[in-house]
């Protein structure tokens, strides 16, 4: 498995990540102007790529999860709780398809609030 955003710097990074996922805009992500530094970069205009083909031959159910872990904004990216609610998690019966015991558990500093 190699890296999805594989930078070489930070400004590099910033750079993969908008052209993958499209420039931010006010509809998308109101609150992104507001950042640090926002000033100081030229974003490339990018309206982002289809994941899809980023990942031939995932199912859909794979694609839809990803679109929900990749989202700019922060306030409409997925939670890992809503995660695991997710029909890629889930079996036929609509339980987990797996044991929740396996994950691993991270203390209060590393959970976002």
């Amino acid at each position: 498995m190699d890296v999805l955003f594989k930078g070489f710097n930070d400004i590099e990074q910033i750079v993969m990540i908008i052209k993958t996922l499209g420039t931010p805009t006010d509809d998308t992500w109101p609150e992104f102007k507001v950042l640090p530094d926002y000033h100081k970069l030229i974003f490339p205009d990018s309206k982002g790529c289809e994941l899809s083909e980023m990942f031939p031959g995932h199912s859909e159910e794979t694609i839809q999860l990803l679109k929900r872990f990749l989202v700019l904004n922060p306030e409409k990216r997925i939670s890992t709780t809503e995660a695991l609610s997710d029909p890629y998690f889930l079996n036929e019966e609509g339980e987990l398809s797996f044991d929740p015991s396996i994950l691993p558990l991270f203390e209060k500093e590393h959970q976002q609030e």
